[in-house]
């Protein structure tokens, strides 16, 4: 299994994640984590600036992303997201 999906194996079956989480890592790691914004989750989903700024921060958080800022002549140009490695125990009942 690729690292992709062992990661969101991780976020799936973490419970301490809400749905909300849950989507949001999903958009990220189908998005590839590249050339994020707050406004470019923003636009795909139905939830306004700030709850898609909260959401990501408690995805930084909770140590499932990283934000990297991309530099271009001093000036941020954009943000790319990685996802960080998260061991998992699959919990089916």
């Amino acid at each position: 299994m690729d690292i992709k999906s062992q990661w969101l194996i991780g976020v799936a079956t973490d419970a301490s994640l809400s749905c909300k989480e849950k989507g949001m890592a999903l958009e990220i790691a189908i998005l590839g984590g590249e050339s994020g914004s707050v406004e470019k989750f923003e636009k795909i989903s139905k939830d306004g600036k700030e709850s898609v700024r909260r959401t990501i921060k408690s995805l930084e958080d909770k140590g499932y992303i990283a934000r990297k800022k991309i530099y271009n002549g001093g000036l941020i140009d954009h943000v790319d997201y990685e996802l960080i490695h998260v061991d998992y125990e699959l919990i089916f009942d």
